[in-house]
């Protein structure tokens, strides 16, 4: 039988209910515990000692995926992350709604600070919409190539797999990145208010049926209704190789070879690049957790960096680059849909904190 924890608060009768996940568990009929660190009802809240529910769950079952979503209380934060420390887990699935997709901020600075500081080191999926990732990478978006590259630069961050949540600005589509490959999925498996399935909690069922990670979004998008939307195509013919220096644990469940998304981004003319060579997967077992990450980490050098006054730094290899080279302002790649330009106000402006977030947020609400 899988099993899955899933860590979150809930809140009644509102999208970040843990009776979404519920709903979607019981759809993959899998077995499931749910640890709420803090509950609230119509009348009032409900707060637990999640450390010592995390000790009893730990102790009680052995888990095939994690899933975490809303954390308030930056003390749960780092309770939840010496845990996921302490103990050894399997992928961690995160939906960390720090801001809702209509730009209202749900957390403090502090438990800002917990979750970038902390929690973020033991993700491995990350499920995020534009304003998260505005500020998990200190990079605004106003089209598709922003949001690619807010997506690749928190991906370098923090080692994890991300997966952006289709707006207006990434012209409907979802984004998917791993190790800087780049995947747009048609349509868009963003959640609705009235919905009583959760995306990021169906990823954690498909990864802990043992499903490749790519596999696992497909599947989990279908599951969500996400089925009249048409994937780009892809060339999967290149494979990562996970290769670690410290010794691989024993696993309970093989698992797939993970393949890496294909570059799906408009070609650009430049100077050819060579080409990088096919490379045979590795015969070993290895945990979907420990996949992830290394699919991330173990990619070819890293090539140098173009850092300008703003704090945005680039590839000096990729496509901006490229194009920042015949161009003399900074500004944004776009693919099939144009990006606007933006406000004179807003050309520069670009932050890491929640304060710049909230400025930002109040001057596009004036507008």
């Amino acid at each position: 039988m899988i099993r899955i924890l899933s860590v979150a608060d809930s809140i009644e009768n509102t999208r970040y209910s843990v009776q979404r996940c519920v709903n979607t568990y019981s759809d993959y009929n899998v077995e499931s515990m749910i640890a709420v660190p803090q509950f609230t009802g119509e009348d009032a809240d409900e707060q637990t000692d999640i450390g010592e529910v995390l000790d009893y769950c730990f102790s009680q079952e052995k888990f095939d995926a994690i899933f975490i979503g809303m954390i308030r209380e930056a003390s749960a934060v780092n309770t939840v992350s010496s845990k996921l420390m302490k103990f050894d887990h399997p992928a961690v699935v995160a939906e960390l709604s720090i801001i809702t997709p209509e730009g209202k901020i749900l957390i403090s600075h502090d438990t800002y600070d917990a979750i970038v500081g902390s929690l973020m080191q033991n993700v491995h999926f990350l499920t995020i919409n534009v304003y998260e990732a505005e500020l998990l990478s200190g990079i605004e978006c106003h089209g598709p190539a922003d949001v690619r590259q807010a997506a690749e630069t928190i991906c370098e961050k923090f080692h994890c797999v991300v997966f952006i949540e289709g707006c207006r600005k990434t012209g409907g589509r979802d984004l998917f990145v791993l190790g800087g490959k780049a995947k747009w999925f048609d349509g868009t498996a963003s959640h609705s208010p009235t919905s009583k399935k959760n995306f990021t909690a169906a990823v954690a069922c498909e990864l802990a049926g043992g499903k490749a990670i790519k596999d696992a979004v497909t599947a989990a998008r279908l599951y969500c209704g996400i089925s009249s939307g048409v994937e780009e195509e892809a060339d999967l013919t290149v494979q990562y190789v996970t290769v670690k220096d410290e010794p691989v644990k024993p696993v309970r469940v093989p698992v797939e070879q993970m393949a890496a998304p294909a570059e799906t981004e408009v070609k650009v003319t430049a100077p050819a690049e060579p080409e990088t060579p096919v490379v045979a997967p590795v015969s070993s077992l290895v945990s979907p957790a420990k996949s992830i990450r290394d699919a991330v980490r173990n990619l070819e050098p890293k090539p140098s960096r173009i850092k300008f006054e703003s704090g945005i730094s680039i590839p000096s290899n990729g496509i901006l680059a490229r194009e920042l080279a015949k161009s003399s302002k900074l500004t944004a790649v776009t693919s099939n849909i144009e990006t606007p330009e933006p406000p004179a106000e807003e050309a520069s402006k670009t932050g890491t904190s929640l304060d710049d977030m909230f400025e930002r947020l109040r001057r596009l609400s004036e507008m």
